[in-house]
């Protein structure tokens, strides 16, 4: 069977596009695969600040309420659980030390402190829980452009009743 000019140039244009879908496939994914790590990172990120700051707000208010030290350090891990290990939490009594370290991938870091620098909380004075947590980033491409581990702060303060 013999193919009329209509059904060769209907081939023709066919056979000469065939391969540029493919190419556009090619230069695309990457960009797109960037696109969706840096949403996921983005994600994990944001959640870890989420979690830090809940567990700062947790805490403090276990100090406000006059709760023995060791229970705050509880309530603070249980409420970091989802992005931190329990015996990474780390209580860190000294604000120059807090201040100028830094904490290790996976570790929180927690100062309370009180407004005349003391152990003891006295009704009427305000209480602040600091904390410190670094979290490990997920793609290693975006490694390269954010640092790793991701440093995230929180801060909570209350007056103690």
């Amino acid at each position: 069977m013999a193919l009329t000019t209509q059904q060769w140039t209907h081939r023709e244009r066919h056979s000469q596009t065939d391969g540029q879908a493919l190419v556009e496939l090619a230069l695309l994914l990457p960009m797109l695969l960037l696109l969706v790590m840096g949403i996921v990172e983005l994600g994990w990120i944001l959640h870890g600040y989420l979690v830090v700051t809940a567990a700062a707000r947790e805490g403090v208010r276990l100090a406000a309420l006059q709760a023995p030290d060791a229970e705050i350090e509880s309530r603070i891990e249980s409420a970091a659980a989802t992005v931190f290990a329990a015996d990474k939490v780390i209580r860190i009594d000294s604000p120059a030390q807090f201040d100028g370290g830094t904490p290790a991938a996976g570790e929180l870091w927690f100062n309370l402190l009180t407004a005349d620098g003391d152990a003891e909380r006295e009704s009427g004075e305000p209480v602040d829980l600091r904390l410190k947590g670094a979290i490990p980033l997920l793609t290693p491409l975006l490694k390269t452009l954010l640092p790793d581990p991701f440093i995230l702060q929180a801060t909570a303060s209350m007056r103690v009743e």
